[in-house]
């Protein structure tokens, strides 16, 4: 991830990271569903932000990723389309992936005749009410 933002903005991004890598596989697989089917990690997220209207050129460069610092401006812009490349793929993995799981849980909820459970009420009621939000999960 390409984090951005203030010296703070980019510690409170590890701290992110950390909690993320500290989530059990269950929530890991649910949050990286979620990040892929939106297309950004979080608020300092340098490629959420550039796909949000920031314009790269206005970004002080003590604000850029580490890494980008040193680069020219024709350099970050390549090394944004690349990281912009990787993630696409990377999403999309996730995104066939995440079906699958989807497919396999519901596969396994039917068969354990867990259809018309407590859980599945409470999963099938906030997905409807979520899709009417235009929320997608």
């Amino acid at each position: 991830m390409l984090t951005w933002g203030s010296h703070g903005d980019k510690l409170n991004a590890q701290v992110k990271l950390g909690n993320r890598m500290a989530m059990s596989a269950s929530a890991a697989a649910e949050a990286a569903s979620y990040s892929a089917k939106i297309g950004r990690m979080n608020s300092e997220d340098l490629l959420g932000a550039l796909d949000g209207g920031q314009a790269l050129t206005d970004i002080p460069n003590d604000q850029l990723p580490d890494v980008m610092q040193t680069m020219t401006p024709a350099q970050q812009a390549a090394h944004v389309a690349d990281m912009r490349q990787q993630r696409s793929v990377l999403n999309e993995q996730i995104r066939e992936l995440s079906a699958q799981r989807d497919a396999f849980l519901r596969d396994a909820e039917r068969t354990a005749g867990a259809g018309d459970g407590f859980d599945a009420t409470v999963t099938d009621t906030l997905r409807r009410q979520a899709g009417a939000l235009g929320v997608a999960y």
